[in-house]
């Protein structure tokens, strides 16, 4: 499938680490639901991302994007959360101490297709 990834990391020159290529179509995974995007934009966080703030080099290339919404496995139209709770987590999302973002710890929205937390949607 089509992306946009992370491939490098630069504070000085963060474009440079831009790859738009081919990338391996999500696995399906229990909890979890593939959603073919029709819409994503760029955040800021996309941009420090490349700078290598909330990215580090052992996590490339990372597909960019945290913010989208599409169509899930059912035909139902969604807007995904961006954040990413740890398994079995039930307080507010920013207190979660695992808590990462797509484009972080699981690749992001720039995609053809994406896989995210169901109850994410």
């Amino acid at each position: 499938m089509l992306a946009v990834s992370a491939v490098s990391l630069s504070s000085t020159d963060p474009l440079a680490g831009l790859q738009i290529g081919e990338r391996p179509e999500p696995e399906p995974k229990d909890g979890w639901s593939i959603i073919t995007m029709r819409t994503s934009s760029l955040n800021r966080h996309d941009l420090w991302s490349l700078k290598g703030v909330g990215l580090r080099p052992d996590q490339l290339p990372r597909i960019l994007g945290c913010d989208g919404a599409g169509i899930d496995e059912n035909g139902n139209e969604v807007v995904i959360h961006s954040i990413v709770t740890s398994p079995g987590w039930s307080g507010p999302d920013p207190l979660d101490p695992h808590r990462t973002m797509l484009s972080e710890g699981v690749d992001g929205t720039f995609a053809e297709k994406v896989l995210v937390p169901t109850h994410h949607l």
